[in-house]
């Protein structure tokens, strides 16, 4: 029968009726001791019996998947007392505790090194762990990657607040796929677990654009007046903010003498060269701003 040993992590515990013990098959670690045996007696005056009888029936899980109260026998096929059924209950709750407690924990790690690693606000991680935990209450994470929940959980507090996460920067920081990342995602939204998400805003992506490519703050504030014009004209609200945003930038930084490449401003803002020059060019239009580029 299948367990958990406290010392060596091996699932084969067994029962040694000689000695009144549950104890682990790879180690020899005693898990419970002074076992009562009340059911039938057998006897094997060889190995081949031995072995022979002691896996007369299959072995059963004591792990979450199948309920306590459907083990019966023990490896020799004798049926467990109602005692020995009390302590395998005792032990199973143990182990669900040390699984559910195992995952908190690895999540809480990966939550925290993801937000300290993008710099984001301490209440962010506190938002996506909480997210986290009504996520595994709803059995959500179940089979799938804690890792990937996390990060779906640290995408969705950012929405929620505010605050700027890039995608392309939360998928290289938590090694998940870009693909599993928006599932879990949209998993959270549609069970309603990350409450109301603010639609982003590109002046919202300037500071980390900027600080990506060493831009002053002159051309920062420049490029959010250049979005504020945009603004007015209603031109770009079904745009990709972060599009917006780089444009803008790249139009500030050249007007101040800071010039940098289109494929460095579009490597920054995780999108494609193209996307930029088109929205430079919307905003140049709009704007009748004339800039040689």
């Amino acid at each position: 029968m299948m367990g958990v040993c406290p010392k060596c992590g091996s699932n084969r515990i067994i029962y040694d009726d000689k000695a009144g013990e549950l104890k682990c098959a790879d180690c020899g670690y005693v898990i419970e001791d002074n076992v009562i045996d009340s059911g039938p007696e057998w006897r094997a005056y060889d190995t081949s019996q031995y072995r022979m009888r002691a896996r007369a029936d299959p072995s059963s899980s004591l792990g979450t998947s199948i309920p306590i109260s459907s083990i019966i026998k023990d490896k020799s096929g004798k049926t467990l007392s109602a005692e020995k059924k009390k302590r395998f209950r005792r032990i199973a709750r143990t182990h669900r505790y040390l699984e559910n407690y195992r995952s908190l924990t690895q999540a809480e790690i990966e939550i925290e090194r993801i937000v300290s690693g993008l710099r984001l606000p301490s209440i962010v991680k506190a938002d996506a762990l909480e997210y986290y935990k009504k996520a595994r209450e709803l059995n959500l994470i179940k089979g799938k990657s804690y890792a990937g929940f996390a990060s779906a959980c640290i995408l969705a507090a950012c929405k929620a607040r505010g605050y700027v996460c890039d995608v392309g920067d939360l998928v290289r920081y938590s090694r998940v796929k870009d693909r599993d990342l928006k599932k879990y995602y949209r998993t959270l939204i549609e069970y309603k677990i990350a409450g109301v998400v603010k639609p982003s805003k590109p002046f919202q992506y300037i500071p980390s654009i900027a600080s990506k490519l060493n831009l002053p703050m002159e051309v920062q504030r420049l490029a959010i007046q250049i979005l504020h014009k945009t603004d007015e004209t209603k031109k770009f609200q079904s745009k990709t903010p972060k599009g917006v945003a780089a444009a803008s930038l790249y139009i500030a930084a050249i007007i101040l003498d800071n010039k940098r490449k289109q494929s460095d401003i579009a490597k920054a803002a995780n999108i494609a060269t193209p996307t930029l020059r088109k929205n430079l060019k919307n905003i140049l239009r709009s704007l009748t701003i004339e800039v040689f580029v």
